[in-house]
């Protein structure tokens, strides 16, 4: 199985992290997730690569795609 982040040894104290202010926003679930899977990087902006497990990852991307699907598309007609 791939890692999500690279194991970095003998490392001993957890990665600090936040909470995703976009996930808290957009997920009804966000509350019912596994702590770790809620939590980014503490110096990372808001985005999906910043979460600190796979699963956050995921769950931030899914989220990310309903978005742009619920927006209305935009057709850009060219004059050629």
């Amino acid at each position: 199985m791939d890692l999500h982040r690279a194991r970095i040894p003998n490392r001993i104290d957890p990665q600090p992290g936040r909470a995703c202010q976009f996930c808290k926003r957009f997920d009804p679930d966000f509350e019912r997730r596994n702590l770790p899977d809620q939590l980014v990087t503490e110096t990372a902006s808001d985005v999906a690569s910043s979460h600190l497990t796979e699963d956050g990852h995921v769950k931030h991307r899914l989220l990310e795609l309903r978005k742009k699907l619920d927006q209305p598309l935009r057709f850009e007609v060219s004059v050629a």
